[in-house]
């Protein structure tokens, strides 16, 4: 796993729900998004909006 991809998986154990302006701010790379989303790291709960999948979208 890349630095940046253990960042935004890092952002996202953080504050529950990611947003893309989230992982602009910590200086990675939006593509990693899809990427982890594609495998399965990351679930889309919208435009712009990710969590982890061992989460509830209400947390």
């Amino acid at each position: 796993m890349s630095q940046q991809a253990g960042r935004i998986l890092e952002l996202a154990r953080s504050k529950g729900i990611l947003r893309t302006r989230d992982v602009d701010s910590a200086g990675a790379s939006r593509a990693l998004l899809a990427s982890l989303t594609a495998e399965g790291r990351l679930l889309k709960l919208g435009r712009g909006l990710y969590t982890l999948p061992d989460r509830s979208a209400s947390e």
